[in-house]
């Protein structure tokens, strides 16, 4: 059904002027029949994918990590909303050090990418970014933070409102303390300054409770002029889903409570939360295992802007699939991908409309490649997102870069006919408009009979007839008996 929880609905007037409505949106998201090959090549192995949207150009910005004998770098490639390559594969920045684990976001304001990884310098790892314009032109590459410490594992979002960037990432403490916390920085994305470093979560101060924080994600509410920093929580003997709603200016994120999204998840099983952020909402999937079937479950749960739960425990959306991905496309709903390695087509995707907590409609299959696959990420934009990971083609670990666009740009025209005459109109949304059709017992009669309408042979390409509503307006004087 529709993403805004709107039922279609069949418009019928009397004396056989018929308004056939536009459908309100409901839809199975489509999926484009091919994949688009990113980076593929024999000398190198690509991994770790990530992607941001250019909403001045409507184009997506893929990057990845690179590393082959002779050396390792960040590379990246421009791809057009209609799948075409814009700008081929591109260094960003290359080291004979290793760079890991990239993540990209994008400022409108400046048309500006800010491109982060950590860097491997004297077996330590420290936080580095590099800008890249809006037509791939790489700058310099700078230090976000560089310390004894390991810096790795990191997550970026962009303020729309600040117009800055929010830099994550785990901190691991040096010495072999085994002790892992959540750090930031701000970086402001028209001079790419730094603001001070400012710890998300730790369990290691005074009054701690001696418990690692790893692998943050990161999603920004303009709603609010917030975000919210999700990862795991625990030790080697359990993994719990956390998180921390914090100002734009990270003002007072110490005293800001932590969120449980989730308790008790499996020992020593390290899912990565992801996050997306909705209309004043955020929504948070993970994976997790029953043991009782051997299985890996993808489970959600939904935060509101103010910090509370949406529903009162996560809900599990798929079975006997792990989870890949998630974003937010505008007006419609949460998109997410999930790994099945027990179907036919292990790739699937689903959505949840606005205002849900579940998919709507069951997942359905992208693409029907079956090579390994890993390393998920993915980017929405108003007319739908971009999932890129890296596959396996020849099963020898020589990792190459591909994506699937899903999306909901599709157009339906519908023809409204009244006795003031016909008017024809165009759709967005990717839904097609019901048709109308009602049958009148008997044909024929003068006004001592009773008529019967029945609707029942009327259709939709995208929903059950049960699932459609019809309203009538005997009186043709615009309103509906």
């Amino acid at each position: 059904m529709d993403f805004q929880q709107v039922v279609k609905t069949f418009f019928f007037v009397a004396a056989c002027a018929c308004l056939f409505g536009p459908a309100a949106g409901a839809q199975t998201p489509t999926v484009s029949s091919s994949p688009v090959i990113i980076s593929q090549g024999t000398t190198y192995s690509d991994m770790y994918p990530a992607a941001a949207y250019n909403s001045a150009t409507d184009e997506y910005l893929v990057v990845w990590e690179s590393t082959s004998s002779s050396g390792n770098a960040i590379r990246g490639s421009i791809i057009k909303s209609d799948g075409t390559v814009s700008k081929s594969e591109f260094t960003i920045v290359s080291s004979t050090d290793a760079l890991n684990w990239p993540h990209v976001a994008y400022s409108e304001q400046q048309d500006r990418f800010l491109v982060v990884y950590y860097k491997l310098v004297n077996s330590m790892a420290n936080v580095q970014g590099v800008s890249v314009s809006g037509r791939g032109t790489a700058g310099t590459p700078f230090d976000i933070q560089a310390t004894t410490d390991d810096e790795a594992f990191l997550a970026i979002a962009y303020n729309s409102t600040d117009d800055e960037f929010l830099v994550a990432w785990t901190r691991i403490g040096s010495k072999g303390e085994g002790r892992s916390d959540i750090y930031s920085r701000r970086v402001v994305a028209s001079d790419l300054s730094l603001k001070s470093v400012v710890t998300i979560a730790s369990g290691w101060g005074p009054g701690g409770d001696s418990t690692n924080r790893i692998l943050p994600r990161i999603a920004y509410n303009a709603a609010r002029n917030e975000y919210m920093v999700v990862y795991l929580y625990g030790n080697s003997s359990a993994r719990d889903v956390h998180g921390k709603i914090v100002a734009a200016d990270l003002s007072g994120t110490s005293a800001v409570t932590e969120l449980t999204l989730n308790k008790n998840l499996i020992s020593s099983y390290s899912p990565i939360p992801y996050i997306a952020a909705g209309e004043d909402e955020y929504l948070v999937a993970w994976d997790t295992i029953d043991w009782s079937k051997g299985t890996k479950n993808t489970l959600s749960r939904r935060v509101n802007g103010d910090g509370t739960f949406a529903a009162g425990s996560p809900v599990t959306l798929v079975e006997d699939c792990a989870m890949f991905a998630v974003g937010f496309v505008p007006g419609k709903g949460y998109v997410l991908t999930f790994f099945c390695s027990s179907k036919s087509t292990d790739t699937y995707g689903g959505y949840i409309p606005i205002g849900s907590d579940s998919l709507s409609g069951g997942e359905f299959a992208i693409g029907s490649m079956t090579e390994t696959k890993h390393w998920p990420n993915m980017t929405c934009s108003s007319g739908g997102c971009l999932e890129v990971h890296a596959y396996d083609p020849i099963g020898a670990l020589d990792w190459d870069i591909l994506g699937w666009f899903i999306s909901f740009n599709n157009t339906s025209t519908t023809t409204t006919t009244t006795g003031s005459g016909t008017t024809t109109t165009t759709v967005s949304g990717g839904n097609t408009a019901p048709t109308a059709a009602f049958a009148i017992n008997p044909t024929v009669g003068d006004t001592s009979i009773d008529f019967t309408m029945e609707p029942f042979t009327s259709s939709d390409a995208e929903d059950p007839i049960a699932a459609l509503t019809v309203r009538v307006d005997w009186e043709t004087n615009g309103t509906w008996d």
